[in-house]
């Protein structure tokens, strides 16, 4: 009676599960790394609409509520933050519109951009119509 070999060693199947595991392992650290990038845009993305939906509701104000706006703070709600905004009226038929916000990051709580600034700046002239 003739014996054939079948199946692996043991180590041909430990061999093997190492190549696909190092092989798996940086795809996967990738996945997740994207998976926060993604976390991140969203809370931009809604930081910036928010932002935007701000300066379009000065911009329809008249001239004079505008420049009464200059110092108003508003909040933002997801993700988590505030804002103020100024207007410089240096220009009597001219205004400068800025709408500053800054948020917190959705995974630690803590605000985008070094401490004490507003990351994001939203700049708008408005003229007086005559």
């Amino acid at each position: 009676m003739k014996l054939t070999k079948k199946g692996f060693t043991m180590t041909e199947i430990l061999a093997a599960t190492i190549i696909i595991g190092v092989c798996i392992f940086p795809i996967m650290t990738l996945f997740f790394m994207n998976l926060i990038l993604l976390d991140k845009a969203w809370d931009l993305t809604n930081v910036v609409t928010y932002t935007e939906d701000e300066v379009e509701a000065l911009r329809n104000l008249s001239f004079d509520n505008i420049i009464n706006s200059n110092g108003n703070i508003f909040n933002t709600v997801s993700p988590v933050g505030d804002g103020f905004i100024t207007v410089d009226d240096s220009n009597p038929d001219l205004l400068k519109i800025s709408v500053s916000v800054r948020w917190q990051d959705s995974r630690t709580g803590q605000y985008v951009g070094p401490e004490g600034t507003y990351p994001i700046v939203l700049e708008t002239f408005v003229a007086r119509r005559y």
